[in-house]
């Protein structure tokens, strides 16, 4: 059984290469004609023409037809596309916007070959309306400087160019994009960098053209210095009223100009806020004067903290302290207290107390007899002292009796006379 199967496909194979063999014989003896099939690619001529008439091709077309051919069969079975040089001539087609089927003629072809209805050949050609817009121009360039310095915003020119093409496509166009990156400059940078037309998602849009095609960038570079900020005022706060503080936020500024502005410059002053507007705390924002230079971060106000307060008065009459007085002396005063009166923000005056006055009176190098004395006195920051009495006291000093034998007398006179061991308790 297995024999019988593999003669057949012996006489199989046989009878192919019978057949093949017969083919050659006649196709190399007689070479009879036969008909074809062949896409083959048309060149388009006088493209400007579409410029004349406000219109443009679209992209990604194809321009190509598939030939009927007649031929020699050995001719036929070796045609290729490159045999053939078809064209189709723009100038001489009425064009619109849409599909436009041009006429193709063939410029070369094959000796023994002949296309089978030569005079309908054509080709679609899809055109659009030519447009023209301007777009503004866009950079995209990170910039790093050496410590010390700072870029500002780039300077370009143009900043404005044209954008033509298929309208489809230019109206894609949101602006025209350069690219590039500094690292470690110090001083200006300029640069031509070529242009990309960007769609709005910042995707690249084909097949425009962009005129003109580069942009001049000027990259500013400035030096920077830290200086603090100076508030101006005008007027006065209101009667009745006391002004506790005022507070730049922030308290200095990052500036940045030419090297010869900010050596000169120590402040940066605001505008001048008015106290007699202001009647309570408040946060206020103001203007900086900027002569000749800029901030760094590109501010041009601040904030300013204004805090009043109140104004309270408060009388007190704390005691005098006596200090240094010399040895084997004492002294006798007419008062050891002095009555003030005292004013200042009705906040801090509540926090004041006898023990947070000092008042004190210097008896050194001072020797026997009567002397009028100045009180000096100290109140804590931001309290005045509207009234003193008395401004000075009397003090009489004389050397101290000999020690005696103390004698027990029940209900005598309290001794007023101090000495010196007395007072060197009191000097803290």
């Amino acid at each position: 059984m297995d024999k019988k199967k593999d003669n057949q496909i012996i006489i199989r194979i046989i009878c192919v290469i019978a057949s093949f063999a017969f083919w050659l014989y006649i196709a190399n003896s007689e070479n009879p004609e036969r008909d074809g099939r062949i896409i083959v690619p048309v060149e388009l001529e006088n493209i400007d023409v579409l410029g004349k008439s406000k219109l443009a091709l679209l992209s990604g077309q194809k321009f190509e037809v598939t030939l009927r051919v007649k031929g020699p069969m050995l001719e036929v079975n070796a045609l290729t596309a490159s045999k053939f040089l078809l064209k189709a001539d723009l100038s001489k087609s009425i064009l619109t916007k849409g599909i436009n089927r041009v006429p193709v003629y063939v410029e070369r072809l094959p000796s023994d070959i002949v296309i089978m209805d030569q005079e309908s050949l054509k080709v679609d050609v899809i055109l659009d309306n030519l447009i023209e817009k301007s777009v503004p121009v866009k950079v995209d360039i990170p910039v790093t400087t050496k410590p010390g310095f700072i870029s500002s915003t780039p300077v370009l020119y143009p900043s404005v160019v044209y954008v033509s093409g298929a309208e489809q496509y230019v109206n894609n166009v949101s602006y025209v994009q350069a690219k590039t990156v500094l690292e470690d400059i110090e001083k200006d940078e300029e640069l031509n960098l070529p242009l990309q037309p960007m769609d709005e998602a910042g995707r690249v849009v084909k097949n425009v053209t962009i005129s003109p095609q580069i942009v001049n960038v000027v990259i500013p570079v400035k030096r920077t210095k830290t200086v603090k900020i100076n508030v101006e005022t005008i007027g006065n706060i209101a009667t009745g009223m006391i002004l506790e503080g005022i507070e730049a936020v922030p308290a200095t500024i990052d500036i940045a100009g030419e090297d010869e502005v900010l050596e000169s410059i120590t402040e940066v002053n605001t505008e001048p806020i008015d106290l007699s507007l202001i009647t309570e705390d408040k946060t206020i924002e103001v203007k900086l004067i900027l002569n000749g230079f800029t901030t760094v971060k590109g501010e041009n106000s601040i904030s300013v903290k204004v805090n009043v307060d109140n104004i309270k008065q408060m009388n007190l009459s704390p005691k005098i302290k006596f200090e240094n007085l010399g040895d084997n002396l004492e002294y006798t005063a007419d008062t050891d207290s002095v009555s003030l009166v005292l004013m200042g923000a009705e906040t801090l005056i509540q926090r004041i107390t006898e023990a947070s006055i000092q008042c004190t009176v210097d008896l050194s190098n001072l020797g026997e007899g009567t002397h009028s004395l100045p009180i000096s006195i100290k109140v804590p920051d931001g309290v005045k002292i509207e009234s003193v009495s008395p401004h000075n006291i009397d003090v009489v000093i004389k050397k101290k009796p000999q020690e005696t034998e103390p004698e027990n007398n029940t209900g005598a006179e309290t001794n007023t006379t101090h000495s010196s061991e007395e007072t060197s308790t009191t000097v803290e």
